[in-house]
């Protein structure tokens, strides 16, 4: 039936003037959390990936462009994402194929291949659902009204808050849990 809680693509190109359009769907009556994370082609190095805060029965688009030396992904949709993507839209980058080694960090540093933004324009991506909602200020603040999130900023200051090391609730990080198990 199309469902699940992983999405891959296997494929997007900006080549040849092709531009790629992406639409996914939240098909439940319930807000949902996804990971979005684009890969180049050559060797699967990351070049872009943010989290998806989509309200009930939400559709999210995007399109992957062409820049002058590489891919961007563009969008006019107002669903939530953590970072923002940029109203211009959010270039891919090279920093996974590039550069020096970090210990510890897998794929880190030059991969022996081209460090050309020029391999960001083709490759793959994949969505990947972290859960559903279950905090009623996190799923109010994602739901859209008149097709914009409630609270976006609501919801990003609070993620921001966690990748800091912190929590929305005093500094105890067990206590904010407003993801359940995915559901597909």
């Amino acid at each position: 039936d199309g469902l699940g809680q992983v999405l891959i693509y296997p494929y997007y190109t900006v080549r040849n003037g092709t531009d790629t359009y992406i639409s996914v769907t939240n098909t439940t009556d319930q807000a949902k959390a996804v990971k979005v994370r684009f890969t180049e082609g050559k060797n699967s190095r990351e070049v872009l990936d943010f989290n998806l805060y989509m309200s009930a029965h939400d559709m999210w688009t995007g399109a992957v462009v062409a820049t002058a030396d590489g891919a961007k992904l563009i969008t006019a949709d107002k669903s939530c994402t953590y970072p923002a993507i940029p109203s211009g839209g959010q270039s891919f980058v090279n920093y996974a194929y590039t550069g020096a080694v970090v210990e510890g960090i897998v794929d880190a540093g030059g991969d022996g291949e081209n460090g050309s933004l020029d391999r960001t324009r083709e490759g793959y991506f994949e969505i990947i659902e972290m859960g559903t909602i279950t905090d009623t200020e996190v799923a109010a603040a994602v739901t859209h009204s008149a097709g914009v999130p409630d609270n976006c900023a609501f919801v990003q200051q609070q993620v921001s808050k966690m990748n800091m090391g912190s929590s929305p609730v005093g500094n105890n990080l067990t206590a904010w849990h407003p993801l359940s198990a995915p559901t597909g």
